[in-house]
C-alpha cells in the first residue's frame, strides 16, 4: 500500500513540475514580449521628439507594461543619482535588478543600448534600439514557437519517467 501512495505522490509531483515549468516559460515570453514593445515605444518616442531622459523615461513608463515597466520605473527611481554615477551605469544597474533572468546575448544587448541611448546622434540611438528589439523579437518568436511543444514534451517525459519508475517500486 505505501508503495502505492509512494507511485501516486510521485505522478503528482511530475504533474506539478510540469504545470509549473509550463508557467514560468510562459511567463518568460510575457515579459520578453513587454520588453519589445517597450522597445518599440521607446523607438516612436525617439523618432518623434527625443525628448530628455527624465521626460522620456516618465513617457515610457506611462506606455510600457509588465516586467518593462517594472524596469523603466526602477530606472526612473534611480536617475537622481546621475552626475555621481553615469546613465550606463544606472542602466545596468537597473537591468541586474530587474532583468536578472534574461540569456547572456539579450543582457548583453540590453547593456549596450544603456551605452547608446543619452549618448549618441539619435540616428545611432534608433539603430541601436532597432538591434536590441529585433534580437528580442527573434528570440520571443522562437520561445513562443517552441512554448507548445517544449510544455508538452515536458509533461510526456515526466510521465514516462515517473511511471517506469513507478514500476520499479511496485
Amino acid at each position: 500500500m505505501t508503495r502505492v501512495i509512494g507511485f501516486l505522490l510521485l505522478q503528482a509531483a511530475s504533474i506539478v513540475y510540469a504545470v509549473q515549468y509550463g508557467r514560468t516559460r510562459k511567463k518568460q515570453l510575457e515579459g520578453l514580449t513587454s520588453w519589445c514593445d517597450m522597445l518599440q515605444q521607446l523607438r516612436g518616442i525617439l523618432e518623434a521628439d527625443a525628448p530628455p531622459m527624465p521626460e522620456l523615461l516618465q513617457t515610457l513608463a506611462r506606455r510600457s507594461r509588465g516586467d518593462a515597466c517594472d524596469f523603466i520605473l526602477g530606472l526612473q527611481t534611480s536617475l537622481d543619482r546621475l552626475g555621481k554615477e553615469s546613465f550606463q551605469e544606472l542602466w545596468n544597474q537597473a537591468l541586474r535588478e530587474k532583468a536578472s533572468s534574461f540569456e547572456e546575448d539579450i543582457a548583453h544587448e540590453l547593456e549596450t543600448l544603456g551605452t547608446v541611448l543619452g549618448h549618441y546622434d539619435i540616428a545611432t540611438q534608433l539603430q541601436a534600439v532597432e538591434t536590441c528589439q529585433a534580437m528580442l523579437l527573434k528570440y520571443t518568436g522562437r520561445l513562443r514557437e517552441e512554448l507548445p511543444q517544449s510544455s508538452r514534451l515536458t509533461f510526456g517525459l515526466l510521465i514516462s519517467a515517473t511511471l517506469m519508475l513507478g514500476i520499479l517500486l511496485i
